[in-house]
């Protein structure tokens, strides 16, 4: 059941089915998918629904302050740069697809799993020169997973901000473009919950703290912030390289048939 993910035929009928308007957020989204959950689900409701749910052949790392509707356009550009078949793509996003009712320390235990057997993670950039999804601590977190895991990352932005970004690197300003998405600081990254923050920082600490003979644990939690944020930089600098290059054989000018 972790390992379900949706459709984009089931984020547009979901969008549509519950008339989400186009300034509705995923966390307001999310709201209301435990609202429609049967009571007492362990997972939601969407899970049971086969037809638009399999397994998840893509895991999504975003913010939840996208809006829905950008978040499908970006899935759906995804889909296309990568030449996938949207029938059967199918998206690890975490209000449709994580368990109801578990703790941050359940869902960290399980994730390095979920995005392992799951392969493919698209981290949606939006808007591209300050991606939220950059300020969010699990993002982040999600990110150096794969690092660690030497797990896939591909970058999903909008449409329009896919030309900006082809357009600012043919110039010659790739130096620019990289610069918007490497401008990391787990220390200032949010969370919906401030204990979510407060333990996944605590597990920064002790998991990448490399000055373990130094007795001053400031000092070893900076050493541990600043290796953190240089394994994410790493991320998204590959990520962007790989993305220009597939770029290369896609237009960004023209948007995929939604």
């Amino acid at each position: 059941a972790l390992l379900k993910g949706v459709s984009l035929r089931f984020l547009r009928e979901f969008a549509k089915s519950h008339s989400v308007r186009a300034v509705e957020t995923v966390s307001q989204v999310r709201d209301r998918v435990r609202k429609l959950s049967p009571k007492g689900a362990a997972m939601p409701y969407t899970s049971v629904q086969d037809e638009l749910v399999d397994r998840a052949t893509v895991f999504v790392c975003h913010a939840h302050s996208i809006t829905l509707k950008r978040l499908i356009e970006a899935l759906e550009f995804y889909v296309h740069t990568q030449s996938l078949d949207k029938g059967h793509t199918y998206f690890w996003i975490d209000c449709f697809s994580a368990a109801l009712t578990t703790s941050t320390a359940e869902i960290v235990t399980h994730l390095a799993r979920i995005e392992q057997e799951i392969g493919t993670v698209a981290v949606v950039i939006e808007p591209w020169e300050e991606p939220a999804v950059l300020t969010r601590t699990w993002c982040l977190y999600e990110m150096v997973q794969c690092r660690v895991h030497g797990i896939t990352i591909q970058l999903a932005p909008c449409p329009g901000d896919a030309k900006e970004m082809i357009a600012r690197v043919r110039k010659g300003d790739k130096t620019g473009v990289e610069r918007g998405l490497t401008r990391i600081d787990v220390r200032n990254a949010t969370a919906d919950s401030d204990g979510d923050v407060t333990h996944l920082l605590q597990l920064i600490e002790h998991g990448f703290g490399t000055t373990a003979n130094v007795r001053d644990s400031s000092i070893r939690s900076e050493a541990a912030f600043t290796h953190f944020n240089a394994d994410v930089r790493a991320v998204m600098r590959a990520a962007l390289g790989t993305w220009i290059q597939e770029m290369t054989t896609v237009s960004a000018n023209k948007p995929p048939e939604i």
